[in-house]
């Protein structure tokens, strides 16, 4: 019997582009000239991730030079790229689903010359397929509905099976750059990249699953203990994106007594970037935002619905706060938007506790 995800329509688009761009590429191989030092590495799942894997990227670039490592980056992630100082090379929505823009895009990246491609996401996607460089490494890709790009592979190396993500990082750059790399090697700092201030409280209102985000109505019992404690520092709500505005709208609505600053949908990447790396401590959900917080090392709170997380960074500056083990530790208040049970039930008490302990 058929998978059903053979039949969805995005797997069939990506079937087609995938087997016909590969095709045209193949016919004009030819023409592709090859330049032996020149990388293209792939690393665009997210902010988090793109961040996490900085000090890997940087171990990599060190090993062939900069002017001879690349990277293909999502379009709305270029001002990351930039702040890191990579050589990037945009891939738009269009370019990944749209045929004629993505053999246009599959063209111009052959006719570039790399010789070794790398990919750093956790998911092989059909890049792998389109592109006729000669060495292409990835970890082989264990998720049945995109397996098929494995065979496009020339060096693989299997998946750690180890939560944490940087040890999976470090694992990777074990297995790509064949050299002895521990978890300390590989750690990000940015520290020294953005203006250190102490100005105001910031907030990161969601992140990419609204199943990672607690209930509006829960995060104003926070930020009024969060008011009782830092009663004269501004709180600033950052984000981006239609949920993530009517978030905001919620907690102005529910504390009118409060005076925010909210820049939700306002601001560019690194405009928010500053703002936090500005701001007195950070609070928020397993994001983009928070991993940025992370490696400048700001003071953060972040709220996870589970323990040792994938991305629970376990450093003195952030503290990860989990559901309370506790019975009727905290009123669970229903929400269809955000209904995440395990989200909606960290507790006050344990917020004011993290507040205490950060020493802001």
């Amino acid at each position: 019997m058929a998978k059903k995800y053979y039949f969805k329509k995005f797997y069939l688009i990506q079937t087609i582009n995938l087997y016909v761009i590969r095709f045209v590429m193949y016919i004009l191989r030819p023409k592709f000239p090859r330049n032996r030092e020149m990388v293209l590495i792939k690393s665009s799942d997210g902010i988090g991730d793109i961040l996490i894997r900085s000090e890997l990227c940087k171990k990599i670039i060190e090993r062939y030079g900069k002017n001879n490592v690349y990277f293909l980056i999502n379009k709305e992630y270029l001002q990351l790229g930039e702040i890191l100082g990579y050589n990037c090379i945009t891939f738009s929505q269009k370019e990944k689903v749209k045929f004629l823009y993505r053999i246009r895009k599959m063209y111009e990246l052959n006719r570039m010359g790399f010789q070794k491609y790398i990919n750093l996401e956790f998911e092989l996607d059909i890049t792998v397929g389109n592109l006729m460089i000669p060495e292409r490494i990835s970890m082989i890709e264990e998720n049945e509905r995109v397996a098929r790009n494995n065979k496009y592979l020339t060096r693989t190396f299997e998946r750690e099976k180890k939560k944490y993500v940087l040890d999976t990082v470090a694992h990777m750059g074990r297995k790509i750059l064949k050299e002895e790399i521990t978890k300390e090697d590989i750690t990000p700092s940015l520290k020294n990249i953005f203006k250190d201030e102490k100005s105001g409280i910031t907030i990161g209102v969601g992140t990419s699953s609204r199943n990672k985000v607690t209930s509006p109505y829960i995060m104003v019992k926070y930020i009024e203990e969060l008011k009782k404690k830092y009663p004269e520092e501004k709180i600033i709500l950052l984000g981006y994106g239609k949920e993530q505005v009517e978030y905001s709208k919620i907690l102005i609505e529910k504390l009118p007594h409060i005076k925010f600053e909210n820049l939700v949908g306002e601001l560019e990447l690194k405009e928010t970037f500053s703002k936090i790396a500005s701001s007195k401590f950070f609070i928020g959900f397993d994001s983009g935002l928070y991993n940025f917080a992370y490696v400048i090392q700001k003071p953060t709170i972040a709220f996870f619905a589970l323990e040792n997380a994938c991305f629970s960074h376990m450093v003195p500056w952030v503290k990860i706060l989990v559901p309370s083990k506790k019975e009727n530790s905290m009123e669970i208040i229903k929400d269809k938007m955000y209904s995440n049970i395990k989200m909606n039930s960290i507790s006050v008490e344990d917020f004011k506790n993290a507040l205490q302990e950060l020493k802001c």
